[in-house]
């Protein structure tokens, strides 16, 4: 039973100097991490190849891992092992390159960030204060919840780099997305712990003269002044356009890598970037070769000297990737010319260009760089043999299959006329522009045939059908447009020409209908006379026409329908043809249903938004609106335009006005008499406000964590203060507003404005303050609050504002921002507990911010003598277990420090030593 305790007794001891020695063993491992980034690779389905890139310091076997551990965005977490290690990365440093690979596969949909950190960065970068204690975090995201497969880009160019002070720096990764997503490059802070950008980092230099192109991913530095080693963090952010299940389309970021990378800048070095010519952009179809060449040389002084140093010229990006992969040879040294040569074919077509990047690199002291990049869009060929042929009521649309047989499928475009359209070298598809609309997506590349019978309604007779065709892939990719081919079915039917409302009433309103004779039906077996039926729906309820009333020759083309509800209904009509050669008469045919144009109107704040529709075979290419004069009681002529909607406004709230609307159209058969007019209703209505004001803009500011501390260590130790009239900076948070009134067009009547506030960022909100419009000036004053705290220790939470018109309309949220509470927890590392007055009790100095600690604190032989989860601490040099005070001596500590923040509480892991001096028993513990 001893021999079990004591057992226990030497294992706990030997547990806590194993801890107290990690805590010494800290900077051990914190001199060594310089650059690195997290790629994936997907396998199938949701199972990944992960591969994350190091770069560290060579020869410090205490900083070498063999191991590191990487969380992959959905809880869990894995040890992966190294698989390679290039110790002799370069000439002149010592620096290895290491690479970590492995595969896991994800539970499903999601967006997951993967990531990684590591004690530490090595120490001296000159922009991230106290490096050698920052961890090393690097991250990348993905995101699969669109059905889609993705692979993240791969950066082709090491993320280690070196400069001359006051010479302009040149660096590109080398940028390849292997799905051909357009890709979007930021600068962003270093990050450390939990992700979060490194506390007081600071970039290289001011933005004017330290930033990267967002497109082609060229960082320039113009120009470096102190020399050091820097640390940058470049974000590269893959986008997609994706259609949503509502139709609409949007581009989403389906995902990120965040390349952790590092600047070595030597002084006194009198080296220069080389000079490298301009490349152009290409657009090319597949089976075609690329060949141009790319000219490189050393940079002449101001003498007209060159530096004395050899070029050498490489090519980086998806076209050395992809097979069969481009070629680029090189002869010379000074200058050095390079031959690009690009067989494409259709394994190379993707949705966006290829980002192909020339990088010119001397080898002076230290080796600069220079750069230039080409866009290369390779694009399938059009659908050939594209032919249209006409029958009774649809045209059948034949082609040949698409020559890339990675093709997906085909999307087919109609219009009415001829467009003429013939795509540039650029351009892929059909454009929005030119009157095309979809009609048919197929998704077989062996579907070598379309009927266009106009969705079952039938195309319409003396239109002239014009389409186009082109094949497109599975990441988004289309080929240019086939050549247009265009067609037209007879005129053996009656044509719709007018639907004209000649007066509006709800009982006795008068709509004028007529027709064009058809002049091509079949006489051998319709040989006439022929006569007409007509016919009417409410409402376009297409089943349910009924027959009005019929003519007695086929001149008689005209029709007057009397005693109509033209105020509330739309109607609709259709003329059916019929041969009376025999004893029964026969049906020849039904012309294509047209609507009344039905005017409706949305009442908003002194203003009266119009819509209108219609269903017409024609075409109308013009809208004219008119106005009821008040005084006259005439319709007048306001405006015209070519869209369905108009907006009248600066009018009266609560006063009534009356429009109707006029079209102007036409069918693109040119026999058939042009223009087409043809009226709406009247249809009055009075402008409301129901519109809400737009959303004020709210700003915040707190003081930075280091001004806190200041005031703390001055005033209080404390966030709150003994006194309530005294308020420190760790309480204060100063927001402001716009006024919407000022701020936007279509607001002038806001009232009030509420303020609302959550101690947490998901929380639940509540209104905290209401700021009224000084109704003597009619603007809202003040226009900023200082909020005040009244818990004791946190200034943590999320605010947004809305406003409040006359009306009682709410205007959106403005955007929520929070302020969040700094980590300020320290720890002496000595006190003297002899009830001198002076300095008895070990506590936190400054502290702010904290709900409760868990503090347990050992003496060397690892044996508990106090723990605590009060933050103040007051610890008096009392053993706990016998409240006798513990001799003079070195005492170790753990403590779990739990942070207020926006988020909830965040665990904190602190670790140290503390002396006591003075103890009223002398050492030794």
């Amino acid at each position: 039973m001893n021999f079990n305790k004591n057992l226990w007794l030497l294992i706990s001891r030997i547990s806590v100097i194993l801890l107290i020695l990690s805590f010494y063993s800290f900077s051990v491992f914190a001199t060594h991490n310089r650059a690195g980034e997290i790629i994936y690779k997907r396998i199938q389905g949701d199972k990944y190849e992960i591969t994350i890139i190091t770069f560290t310091e060579i020869n410090n076997n205490n900083a070498d891992r063999d191991t590191l551990e990487i969380f992959f965005g959905d809880g869990f977490s894995k040890k992966v092992a190294r698989k390679t290690r290039q110790p002799n990365y370069n000439s002149y440093t010592n620096i290895q390159r290491n690479t970590y690979v492995t595969e896991y596969s994800y539970p499903g949909p999601g967006r997951y960030t993967l990531s990684v950190i590591d004690p530490n960065r090595n120490g001296g970068i000159i922009n991230i204060p106290n490096s050698i204690e920052r961890k090393f975090y690097i991250e990348s995201y993905l995101n699969i919840t669109l059905g889609t497969s993705n692979n993240s880009v791969v950066l082709t160019r090491d993320p280690i780099a070196f400069a001359c002070n006051n010479v302009p720096f040149y660096y590109n990764p080398g940028a390849y997305d292997p799905d051909g997503d357009s890709l979007f490059f930021e600068m962003v802070p270093c990050k450390a712990d939990f992700g979060l950008p490194i506390p007081d980092y600071k970039f290289p230099a001011a933005s004017i003269s330290f930033s990267i192109n967002p497109v082609n991913g060229i960082l320039t530095w113009n120009t470096p002044i102190q020399a050091g080693e820097y640390n940058v963090a470049i974000k590269v952010s893959e986008y997609r356009k994706i259609t949503r299940p509502d139709n609409t389309v949007r581009m989403v970021n389906v995902g990120f890598v965040l390349r952790d990378m590092q600047i070595t800048v030597y002084s006194n070095c009198s080296n220069q970037p080389p000079d490298i010519n301009p490349v152009p952009n290409y657009c090319v179809e597949a089976g075609s070769t690329i060949n141009f060449d790319v000219v490189a040389s050393d940079q002449l002084d101001g003498n007209s000297q060159t530096n004395g140093n050899q070029v050498q010229l490489n090519a980086y990006g998806g076209p050395m990737i992809v097979k069969p992969i481009a070629t680029f040879t090189t002869n010379g040294i000074d200058p050095v010319t390079g031959i690009f040569n690009w067989e494409t074919d259709c394994n190379h077509i993707i949705k966006n260009p290829y980002l192909l990047t020339f990088e010119a690199i001397d080898n002076g002291f230290p080796e600069l760089s220079n750069y230039q990049v080409s866009n290369i869009l390779v694009i399938a060929p059009s659908v050939k043999n594209f032919t249209a042929e006409t029958s009774s009521a649809s045209i059948s649309l034949n082609w040949e299959k698409q020559k890339c047989s990675k093709a997906v499928g085909y999307k087919i475009y109609r219009r009415s006329g001829i467009s003429g359209f013939v795509p540039d070298s650029c351009q892929t598809g059909v454009p929005d522009n030119i009157g095309y609309s979809l009609i048919y997506e197929g998704t077989d590349n062996e579907e070598l045939t379309y009927v266009d019978n106009n969705f079952n309604q039938g195309l319409i007779p003396g239109v002239v059908y014009c389409y186009l065709i082109v094949a497109y892939f599975s990441d988004g990719a289309e080929s240019y447009a086939s050549s247009e081919v265009c067609a037209q079915l007879k005129k053996d039917v009656p044509i719709l020409t007018n639907v004209d409302i000649l007066s509006t009433n709800q009982s006795t309103g008068n709509i004028f209908v007529a027709w064009s004779k058809p002049t091509e039906q079949d006489k051998l077996t319709f040989p006439g006379p022929y006569k007409y039926r007509i016919y009417r729906a409410e409402k376009r309820n297409f089943n349910d026409f009924i027959l009005l009333d019929s003519t007695s020759s086929i001149n008689d083309t005209v029709f007057t329908d009397l005693n109509l509800n033209t105020l509330e209904v739309e109607y609709t009509y259709k003329i059916e043809i019929l041969d009376q050669s025999q004893v029964t008469d026969r049906s020849m045919g039904f012309s294509v249903l047209g609507t009344s144009i039905f005017l409706k109107t949305v009442p908003k704040d002194n203003i009266l938004i119009l819509n209108w529709n219609e269903l017409v075979p024609w075409s109308n290419y013009k809208y004219r609106i008119y106005k009821k004069n008040e005084i006259s009681d005439l319709f007048e002529l306001i405006d015209s335009t070519n869209k369905q909607v108009y907006v009248d406004s600066n009018l009266t709230n609560k006063k009534t006005y009356c429009y109707k609307v006029e079209s102007v159209g036409e069918y693109s058969l040119p026999s058939i008499a042009r223009p087409l007019i043809n009226n709406s209703q009247e249809h009055c209505n009075e402008p409301v406000d129901l519109q809400a004001p737009c959303a004020p803009e709210l700003s915040l500011f707190v003081e930075n964590c280091e001004v806190v501390e200041a005031i703390l260590n001055e005033f209080d130790h404390r966030c709150k203060s003994e006194d309530p009239d005294f308020v420190t900076e760790a309480e204060r948070v100063e927001l402001s507003w716009t006024n919407p009134n000022l701020s936007c067009d279509t607001t002038d009547d806001v009232d009030t404005l509420i303020l609302y506030y959550s101690p947490l960022k998901n929380g639940t909100y509540r209104p905290i303050h209401f700021q009224y419009v000084d109704k003597s000036v009619g603007v809202i004053q003040p226009t900023s609050y200082e909020f005040i705290h009244q818990m004791a220790n946190t200034r943590a939470g999320c605010y947004y504002v809305t406003a409040i018109d006359s009306f009682g309309n709410v205007s959106p949220t403005s955007d929520t921002l929070c302020s969040d509470n700094c980590l300020i927890y320290k720890l002496p590392n000595v006190f003297t507990p002899n009830d001198d007055g002076v300095n008895d009790l070990f506590s936190p100095f400054p502290f702010c911010y904290i709900e409760e600690i868990e503090m347990k604190i050992f003496n060397r032989w690892g044996n508990l003598v106090f723990e605590t989860k009060d933050p103040e601490v007051n610890w008096d040099g009392m053993n706990i277990f016998n409240n006798n005070p513990v001799p003079d001596g070195i005492y170790y500590y753990t403590c779990k420090v739990s942070q207020i923040t926006v988020q909830g509480l965040i665990d904190k892991q602190l670790k140290g030593v503390v002396h006591i001096l003075g103890s009223k028993v002398p050492s030794d513990n």
